[in-house]
């Protein structure tokens, strides 16, 4: 088992417990083996990337938060990073009217 599997493996036990799910309640929702999750979170086994992906959006992450090992990260860039997040699907002219309500928090008066 190589350090990357046992980093994912971690980062998908964390996840699991913040969601506030049991390794058989994520099992049954990925319709795999409550075992397999074992594995998966011991960093003794490795899915493919379509599971991988399956599985961290079913706890409700993004597939590529399961890569993000450092723990260095601030409370305000993990905040600035999930806005980041939640613009990259929206048209320019939602991301302008964002724009615009966040302007309008912070105008000084």
């Amino acid at each position: 088992m190589s350090d990357i599997e046992k980093a994912i493996g971690k980062r998908i036990a964390e996840f699991r417990k913040k969601a506030g799910l049991t390794q058989q309640r994520l099992a049954e929702i990925n319709n795999i083996t409550t075992e397999t999750i074992s594995r998966l979170e011991r960093g003794s086994s490795m899915p493919s990337i379509v599971k991988l992906c399956r599985i961290a959006e079913s706890m409700g992450y993004k597939p590529k938060e399961l890569f993000v090992f450092s723990t260095n990260y601030s409370e305000k860039d993990i905040a600035i990073q999930k806005i980041i997040d939640l613009l990259q699907d929206k048209s320019l002219k939602q991301i302008k009217a964002i724009e615009r309500v966040a302007m309008s928090l912070f105008e000084e008066k």
